[in-house]
C-alpha cells in the first residue's frame, strides 16, 4: 500500500485506493469511487452516481436523475419528471402534467384540464368547459352552457334559455318565452300571449285579445269587441254597436237605431222613428207622424192631421177648416 502524507505546504495526494482527502488549502478531490466532496471554499462537485450536491453558496445542481433541488437564493428548477416547485420569490411554473399552481404574486395560470383559477386582483378566467366565474370586480361573464351571470353593477343579461333577468337599474327585458316583466320605472311592456299590464303612470295599453284597460288619467280606449267605455272627463264614445252614451258636458249623440236622446243643454233631436221630444227652451217641433206638440210660449202649430189646437194666449186656431174660439 501507499501511504499518502499531507506534504508541509498544505497539498493533499490521492491514495492508491483511490480515497481523495481534503488538501490543506481546503481544495477537494474526487474520490476513485465517485463520491464527491464539498471543498473547503464551499464549491459542490457532482458524484459518480450522479446525485448533485448543495454548494456552499447555495447554488443548486441538477442531479444524474433529473430530481431539481431549490438553490439557496429561492429560485427553482423543473424537475426531470415535470413536476414543478414554486420559487422563492413566489413565482409559479406549470408542470408537466398540465396543472397550473397559483404564483405568489396572485396571478392564477389555467390548469392543463380547463379549470381556470381566480386571479389574486380578481380577474376571472373561463374554464375549458365553459363555466365562467365572477370576476372581482363584479363583471360577469356568460358561462359556455348559456346561462347568465348578474354582474356586480347590477346590469343583467339575457340566459341562452331565453329567461330574462331584472338588471339591478330596475330596467325589464323580455324573456324569450314573451312574456314581460314590468320595470322599476314603471313602464309596462306588453307580452308575447297578448296581456298588457297597466304601467305606473297609469297609461293602460290594449291586449292583444281586444280588452282595453282604462288609463290612470281616465282617458278611455274603445274595445276590439266594440264595447265603448266612457272617459273620465265625461266625453263618451259610440260603440261598434251604434249604442250612443251622453257625454260628460250634456251633448247627446244619436243612436244607430234612431233613437234621440235630449241634450244637457235642452235641446231636442228628432228621433228616428218620428217622435218629438220637446226642447228645455220650450220650441216646439212637429213629430214625424203628424202630431202637434205646443209651445212654452203658447203658440200653437197645426198638426199634419189639420187638428188645430188652442195657443195659451187664447188665440183660436182652425180645426179642420172651422174656427175654434
Amino acid at each position: 500500500l501507499i501511504n499518502i502524507v499531507i506534504s508541509g505546504d498544505g497539498h493533499a495526494l490521492v491514495s492508491g485506493d483511490g480515497h481523495a482527502l481534503v488538501s490543506g488549502d481546503g481544495h477537494a478531490l474526487v474520490s476513485g469511487d465517485g463520491h464527491a466532496l464539498v471543498s473547503g471554499d464551499g464549491h459542490a462537485l457532482v458524484s459518480g452516481d450522479g446525485h448533485a450536491l448543495v454548494s456552499g453558496d447555495g447554488h443548486a445542481l441538477v442531479s444524474g436523475d433529473g430530481h431539481a433541488l431549490v438553490s439557496g437564493d429561492g429560485h427553482a428548477l423543473v424537475s426531470g419528471d415535470g413536476h414543478a416547485l414554486v420559487s422563492g420569490d413566489g413565482h409559479a411554473l406549470v408542470s408537466g402534467d398540465g396543472h397550473a399552481l397559483v404564483s405568489g404574486d396572485g396571478h392564477a395560470l389555467v390548469s392543463g384540464d380547463g379549470h381556470a383559477l381566480v386571479s389574486g386582483d380578481g380577474h376571472a378566467l373561463v374554464s375549458g368547459d365553459g363555466h365562467a366565474l365572477v370576476s372581482g370586480d363584479g363583471h360577469a361573464l356568460v358561462s359556455g352552457d348559456g346561462h347568465a351571470l348578474v354582474s356586480g353593477d347590477g346590469h343583467a343579461l339575457v340566459s341562452g334559455d331565453g329567461h330574462a333577468l331584472v338588471s339591478g337599474d330596475g330596467h325589464a327585458l323580455v324573456s324569450g318565452d314573451g312574456h314581460a316583466l314590468v320595470s322599476g320605472d314603471g313602464h309596462a311592456l306588453v307580452s308575447g300571449d297578448g296581456h298588457a299590464l297597466v304601467s305606473g303612470d297609469g297609461h293602460a295599453l290594449v291586449s292583444g285579445d281586444g280588452h282595453v284597460l282604462v288609463s290612470g288619467d281616465g282617458h278611455a280606449l274603445v274595445s276590439g269587441d266594440g264595447h265603448a267605455l266612457v272617459s273620465g272627463d265625461g266625453h263618451a264614445l259610440v260603440s261598434d254597436d251604434e249604442h250612443a252614451l251622453v257625454s260628460g258636458d250634456g251633448h247627446a249623440l244619436i243612436s244607430g237605431d234612431g233613437h234621440a236622446l235630449v241634450s244637457g243643454d235642452g235641446h231636442a233631436l228628432v228621433s228616428g222613428d218620428g217622435h218629438l221630444l220637446v226642447s228645455d227652451d220650450e220650441h216646439a217641433l212637429v213629430s214625424g207622424d203628424g202630431h202637434l206638440l205646443v209651445s212654452g210660449d203658447e203658440h200653437a202649430l197645426v198638426s199634419g192631421g189639420g187638428h188645430a189646437l188652442v195657443s195659451g194666449g187664447g188665440h183660436a186656431l182652425f180645426f179642420g177648416g172651422n174656427s175654434l174660439w
